[in-house]
């Protein structure tokens, strides 16, 4: 087999040259489809929402304040990257009262809510006394009772002021 000849051609001039060259598209051939932008990620669902003039006009000025295209800014705002699950944003709330102050406070309140508790009870056995001992004997230990009451009513006053001013100031914060 014999190899074909060269033949040795001069360049035509350049004024001769077309203004435009067409080349094939050598994307369509074979198996490689034509893709572009987000395309090329996989992305197979549209999304759809509505909005209004005014909605729409506030999110494509931010949309070309970003730089981003829709999709790729709504992926943002949602948190998602990139082969990523979504993932809820968390907001840390903050504590600005004295949570151990408050927890003490608790537990003096539950302690004085157990002797309150004690107390009706101690009144209801009293109801028993005095319709087995008499008026003049119960006014005794009531008074002796008054006295007790009072005494737990002025130790807790600190407290509850103390719980009250840590609301008062988590409310404000």
């Amino acid at each position: 087999m014999s190899k074909p000849q060269r033949i040795d051609k001069e360049p035509a001039p350049a004024s001769e040259a077309p203004e435009v060259i067409h080349l094939p598209d050598r994307r369509q051939h074979g198996r490689k489809k034509i893709t572009s932008g987000s395309q090329k990620r996989r992305r197979r669902h549209l999304e759809r929402f509505a909005t209004d003039d005014a909605e729409h006009a506030a999110l494509h000025e931010m949309l070309r304040a970003s730089g981003k295209s829709l999709g790729a800014f709504v992926m943002e705002v949602a948190g998602i990257a990139a082969g990523q699950e979504a993932r809820p944003r968390m907001t840390r709330r903050r504590v600005r009262a004295d949570v151990s102050a408050f927890l003490q406070g608790v537990v003096e309140f539950r302690r004085a809510n157990g002797l309150l508790n004690q107390q009706t009870r101690a009144v209801n056995t009293t109801m028993l006394f005095a319709e087995e001992h008499g008026a003049a004997r119960l006014a005794d230990e009531v008074r002796a009772w008054r006295r007790s009451i009072d005494l737990m009513r002025e130790q807790n006053a600190a407290t509850h002021a103390a719980m009250i001013a840590a609301l008062d100031d988590e409310r404000e914060g």
